[in-house]
Formats: structure tokens, sequence, C-alpha cells
């Protein structure tokens, strides 16, 4: 695999990791003070899954770059596995963006 594809799986699961500990912090923290916070309802834990993504998005293009001509059915497989994931990370940003502060809820 090139530079090309390692440095963004490597920002993206840095990312991702950073999120998921600040976010799941902040729901730990809040149960010590005695208050009642979802994790589910936090963008930064939704932030840290779409970065994991992405990440192995971006891990399975190289593959899919690097693997033989000659093998379609491989190629095949690695093209659906990162639609699967791609779609998963736009999943997540939706669940994101439906619980940013900005966007109001009836919840």
């Amino acid at each position: 695999m090139s530079l090309e594809v390692i440095i963004p799986v490597v920002v993206f699961i840095v990312v991702g990791c950073v999120s998921l500990y600040l976010g799941l912090q902040k729901v730990q923290f809040s149960r010590q003070q005695g208050n009642v916070l979802t994790w589910y309802k936090q963008t930064t834990i939704y932030l840290g899954i779409t970065s994991f993504s992405l990440a192995v998005f971006f891990l399975l293009i190289g593959l899919y770059e690097s693997h033989p001509e000659g093998d379609a059915n491989g190629r095949l497989l690695l093209a659906i596995l990162a639609g699967i994931v791609l779609l998963c990370g736009v999943i997540s940003c939706a669940f994101m963006i439906r619980y940013f502060p900005f966007v109001k809820s009836k919840e």
C-alpha cells in the first residue's frame, strides 16, 4: 500500500480514538454526577464511529487498488465491502447531525 492510503487511515484512526474516548469520558462523568446521559446522543461518539468507518474504507480502497487485475471476484468483494463500510459511515454521520445541539429535537 502506498503512503497516500496509509496517512488518511492513521489520521482517521487517531481522530476516532480521541473522539470515542472524549465521548465516553463525558458520559461517565455525567453519570458520576447523577445525570442520565445516553451514549447514543453524544456527537463525539458518532464522530469516532464515522472516523473509524472512513479509516476502514480507505484501507479497503487501498487493498482494491493493489489487488491483481486478474482476480475479478476478489476486487468485486473488496468494492462491495468498501461500499458497505461507507454506507455505515454515512448512517453514523446522519445520526451525528441529528443530535447536534443546533438541530431541534422533539425528544
